[in-house]
């Protein structure tokens, strides 16, 4: 559901809308993963299921199927990181990681060009991610479901894979979110608890936060930071207001501080 300019709350589907308050379900399904703002154009990206690249706009106040002229429609995209007017790199659940090339004319944007990559752990292919991260002019981490990090280099293609669970002798390979604060650091939200790397030159040094540390669930779906410098994590359970100076966190929750 998106509020349009009129105030009212609105619920979309490709090509059609209807006012929140009279909502009737719809017969298809419309399953949307990520809302991506455009730098480029009057509106944001959509990562969707099945097909998974769509795009509101605020003009005409609706959603809209990118076309495709090269290659088939990419699916379950996850994630989405708008390069330029005309290059967009999405994550997906199912076939890996994806370089698009788009072309706007006559009111429709179309996938003219598109290049998927291949990464490789362990002579296994890497198919599943969920999010990803922009660093710099250069570089993309995009998290993968059970295989840990991966370190992409747009300018030269090159990647890395970097276990977490190789680090840390602990299962935290399975990654839902992606976060980089002020002081550089990154953290990471997996399926069971929170890391934080710290950057020194070409060395990482991985920590783990978990229910050990406190956290009332370590399911990390989501993560942001305010601007006292705390990180709000949404798990499974609620959300946790999280510390990271002195490792200190507070829940809320349905029965606990959420109204």
């Amino acid at each position: 559901a998106v509020g349009n300019p009129l105030g009212r709350a609105m619920v979309y589907s490709p090509g059609e809308k209807q006012v929140m308050s009279s909502y009737i379900k719809w017969n298809h399904e419309f399953h949307v993963y990520k809302l991506a703002q455009s730098r480029y154009m009057d509106g944001f990206w959509i990562g969707a299921g099945n097909p998974g690249l769509f795009y509101y706009s605020f003009r005409d106040d609706a959603v809209h199927s990118v076309e495709y002229s090269s290659g088939r429609p990419v699916i379950e995209i996850h994630d989405i990181y708008e390069e330029n007017d005309s290059v967009l790199y999405a994550v997906t659940a199912v076939d890996g990681f994806y370089k698009m090339v788009l072309e706007k004319k006559g009111g429709t944007i179309n996938v003219r060009q598109q290049k998927r990559y291949h990464f490789f752990h362990e002579q296994r292919e890497i198919m599943m991610f969920y999010p990803m991260l922009a660093e710099g002019d250069s570089i993309l981490w995009l998290g993968s479901r059970e295989k840990g990090l991966v370190r992409f280099d747009k300018r030269t293609e090159e990647y890395q894979v970097i276990s977490l669970k190789e680090k840390l002798r602990k299962s935290v390979d399975d990654i839902l979110s992606l976060y980089r604060t002020e002081d550089g650091k990154m953290y990471v939200g997996t399926t069971s608890g929170l890391v934080c790397l710290s950057f020194c030159g070409k060395k990482i040094e991985a920590t783990y936060i978990g229910r050990e540390q406190g956290l009332l669930n370590d399911m990390i779906h989501g993560i942001q930071e305010d601007g006292n410098g705390f990180l709000w994590l949404g798990t499974n359970r609620g959300l946790i207001k999280y510390n990271p100076k002195n490792g200190s966190s507070h829940d809320y929750y349905y029965s606990a501080g959420v109204q």
